[in-house]
């Protein structure tokens, strides 16, 4: 009786009334990416853009992103108005990003510009789509195969005709992939980068938008935490949080469906994004709507955060460290643990930038379908949260950094995974990899920050390490990554990348070995969060 009385009222707290427009403006908000963000590339794909301008968009990216927290804070700070701040910067974001589709096509077929790696064997999507560069004629197709007959074996023979292909149809042939290199589009040049308008526009109208999508979810916290602690019940941030992941995951879903539905086949050429574009404004103006029911005094967000500094300074005073934020130097940061953390916080994020921004482009030449798609995100997000919610056992068993090389080494696996994958569906088992690349690294990141710090640098401990996942190590990874996939193909790549995480992973081992070695000697041992604590 006394479990279900709990049971009953842990249920009523989280679905208070106060709490239900803060969990909705999370579902829409988050929500709202999951139908546009992973489908961008593709959407470049269809206007004709190839891997390498694809990974100089997605490279600059994430900088705007970055730069777009700290004004964003700034601004809420100054106005003193974080929910006008709040819909603004939403509306920024929904008619940028919205405003790509607009754009006209470069003249040509919409083929992935190139294709690699596609297996002979001919099923319903790859047929479809060997077919439409069949009829396009404008590039040069390869195929390498292997076929063994009683009589006969013939290997690695080169086709440049595509039309040659039909002849493996009827062969008895045991390894097969074929490739195709298009011609230049639109530019005469034989430049990678062809600095076409299409490639201009939707750079530049791309920029504006992300400004706004990184904005957005830096005030949308920034009131969370405003919020919840007006609330007038005992709360978490993670229990409103996990809605956000709830819509990602659902929005997902919903997305690929009507994707499938509306495109003609799945082949890159005929998917249709509208259900992509149009959903993604509906969610969006959806949580534009929520906000207004937000309960919340004018003005008390800055002010709760006057009382929270407060508070801060009245604890690091009665702890005795006196030494305030502006004496805090560099040097003083960047211990030698920090740095080793610090290096696999890069690492981690160049290999995120490649995952942003190559998945779907992937998973399209794989013949996967829309609805695929979106399943492979509503996994990423079942296998993320229960990470999520333990990962302080985790990391109280493992330490940072046991932690850290735990996700390094799941990026090794994942890619390599992928490198090797021909039915698109075997990705559902490699995203388990995903509750540690992401769910236990951002946990584990955000802890580190807050434990390691000096006395009144966590904020900044937190935005060096934020600024180099989110910005320099998702930039740097996306745009390496176009150049590499553009010359080398998707299966090499991936491999390229999971080699350097698994080779990372093994040079953070010997260094964390080493530094915990001497921590040992020194009697600072890298204790988990929860001894420290103690």
């Amino acid at each position: 009786m006394a479990a279900d009385v709990t049971c009953l009222a842990l249920t009523k707290t989280f679905f208070h009334p106060y709490l239900l427009p803060l969990k909705a403006l999370y579902f829409f908000q988050i929500g709202a990416t999951a139908c546009i963000i992973p489908y961008i590339p593709l959407f470049l794909q269809s206007l004709g853009l190839n891997a390498a301008e694809n990974g100089i968009i997605f490279g600059v990216l994430p900088f705007v992103a970055m730069l777009s927290k700290p004004t964003a804070g700034a601004l809420m700070d100054k106005l003193k108005a974080p929910y006008m701040v709040l819909r603004v910067f939403v509306l920024i974001e929904l008619t940028f990003i919205s405003a790509i589709y607009f754009i006209p096509a470069l003249p040509g077929p919409t083929l992935p510009s190139p294709v690699h790696n596609i297996s002979c064997l001919f099923n319903s999507s790859t047929s479809t789509e060997l077919q439409a560069i069949a009829e396009s004629g404008e590039g040069n197709f390869t195929c390498l195969y292997r076929v063994s007959t009683v009589e006969e074996s013939y290997q690695n023979e080169t086709f440049y005709e595509i039309s040659l292909i039909e002849e493996l149809r009827q062969a008895n042939y045991s390894d097969c992939e074929c490739s195709w290199l298009p011609f230049p589009r639109g530019n005469a040049s034989d430049d990678i980068v062809q600095w076409t308008m299409q490639f201009w526009l939707t750079g530049l109208i791309l920029i504006v938008g992300w400004f706004g999508y990184g904005a957005v979810f830096t005030l949308g916290d920034a009131i969370a935490f405003h919020v919840l602690e007006s609330s007038p019940i005992p709360t978490t941030y993670g229990s409103s949080r996990c809605f956000g992941t709830l819509g990602y995951a659902v929005f997902s879903l919903i997305i690929g469906l009507l994707m499938d539905s509306f495109s003609e086949t799945s082949a890159a050429a005929d998917r249709d994004f509208v259900p992509s574009f149009a959903t993604f404004v509906v969610a969006g103006f959806c949580g534009i709507v929520v906000s207004f029911f937000l309960r919340h005094e004018k003005g008390s967000v800055v002010g709760k955060q006057a009382e929270a500094m407060a508070r801060q300074d009245s604890v690091a005073v009665e702890k005795g460290h006196t030494d305030s934020l502006a004496k805090v130097s560099l040097w003083t940061l960047l211990t030698a643990d920090v740095v080793l953390f610090w290096s696999g916080i890069f690492v981690n994020g160049a290999c995120t930038g490649m995952l942003y921004g190559y998945l779907t482009w992937y998973q399209s030449e794989l013949g996967a379908s829309s609805l695929l798609m979106g399943i492979t995100i509503f996994a990423q997000c079942a296998f993320e949260t229960p990470m999520m919610a333990t990962s302080g056992w985790v990391i109280g068993k493992l330490g940072y950094h046991g932690c850290m090389l735990m996700a390094l080494v799941s990026f090794g696996i994942r890619f390599i995974g992928y490198s090797y994958l021909v039915d698109p569906w075997y990705i559902l088992i490699i995203e388990v990899t995903h509750a540690f690349g992401f769910g236990l690294f951002y946990a584990n990141m955000s802890c580190f920050a807050f434990d390691k710090a000096p006395p009144g640098a966590t904020g900044t401990l937190q935005g060096i390490l934020g600024a180099t996942y989110e910005g320099i190590g998702q930039g740097v990874g996306g745009l390496v990554a176009g150049f590499l996939y553009y010359k080398y193909g998707g299966r090499n790549t991936w491999r390229g990348y999971g080699i350097l995480a698994l080779g990372f992973a093994t040079l953070y081992a010997v260094l964390a070995f080493f530094l915990r070695k001497r921590a040992q000697t020194a009697k600072t041992v890298d204790f988990p969060l929860q001894q420290k604590q103690n």
